[in-house]
């Protein structure tokens, strides 16, 4: 469905108050609001209209521009003793990842209002990263997003309870393995792409007003940006300890208790979290500083 072509204006009231006249074609309506609310109405109403009407080309755009395909390989995953993280970033374990493609950027808020039909953030912009969404909340966007595009979902939801379809050719959420991998290029690099956080990422140390959009820091070698920092980044995974065996990438989610797993630190938390091998978590309701990177198995080409 299209978005309706709208037209406002604003006419101020007072010191506090402003009337914003909207026009979407059929009639005119009037919404008196206090002037930092219509700060943040003036800009979705914006992004209205001007995002592109073409949901289902957008959405193509997006496949043929921002997927990148990751090989199979071993990760060495979690931190060494002398990093001084949290322990449950330890210990260090091998895992072996089979080939997967995942985004180069984060979703942003004007794909999601194109696949959802709105938009939950706070911090508004269609090129921001998408903020304040729950896990399940992701979840659910991977799903409609596969169905925009005619893929088999890669979840099945019923009564409270998702079951991952591990075959399916639909989006998904990265397991926590998957996007350590695509943070990594090297063991020794603190961060997604290097070891200097202020070319790579925004976090707390930036003193940021407003948060930035997506994909404005340099990139990864492997070409993805913004792993560390700007939002934390939904994964697959209940949050768990490591296990010290060697193992094949963890897929197992079938407890809704424990929090999930979310990685890569936010423009409002500090540089120690948006390290590669940071990990972080919050119950599966949360909305907050978390956005998600759409993952899915490899396409044949």
């Amino acid at each position: 469905m299209s978005n309706p072509r709208l037209s406002f204006s604003v006419v101020p009231v007072d010191g506090h108050r402003l009337i914003i006249e909207i026009n979407d074609g059929s009639g005119t309506w009037q919404l008196p609001i206090e002037k930092e609310q219509a700060k943040q109405l003036s800009v979705q109403l914006q992004e209205m209209t001007t995002e592109s009407s073409n949901g289902a080309a957008d959405l193509q755009k997006f496949l043929d521009h921002s997927m990148v395909k990751m090989p199979k390989g071993i990760l060495w995953m979690g931190a060494m003793p002398e990093a001084k993280l949290t322990s449950d970033a330890m210990p260090r374990h091998r895992v072996d990842i089979a080939g997967f493609e995942m985004s180069a950027v984060l979703v942003t808020q004007g794909l999601w209002r194109h696949v959802m039909g709105s938009n939950p953030s706070s911090s508004v912009g269609s090129k921001k990263p998408v903020h304040h969404i729950s896990w399940w909340d992701a979840i659910r966007f991977c799903n409609a997003m596969s169905e925009k595009l005619g893929l088999e979902l890669a979840y099945q939801i019923e009564k409270g309870s998702v079951q991952w379809n591990q075959s399916a050719n639909g989006f998904r959420l990265p397991t926590e393995a998957e996007w350590e991998y695509a943070a990594r290029t090297r063991d020794d690099l603190r961060f997604s792409g290097g070891d200097d956080i202020s070319t790579l990422g925004w976090t707390a140390e930036n003193q940021l007003d407003e948060m930035p959009d997506v994909g404005l820091k340099d990139p990864n070698l492997w070409g993805f940006h913004d792993l560390s920092g700007l939002v934390f980044e939904w994964c697959w995974d209940d949050h768990a300890p490591y296990n010290l065996e060697t193992s094949t990438d963890s897929t197992d989610n079938t407890s809704q208790e424990p929090p999930k797993v979310c990685r890569g630190g936010s423009w409002k938390h500090e540089a120690q979290w948006a390290m590669c091998s940071a990990r972080f978590s919050y119950p599966s309701e949360y909305q907050g500083w978390v956005g998600l990177r759409l993952t899915r198995n490899p396409t044949k080409t």
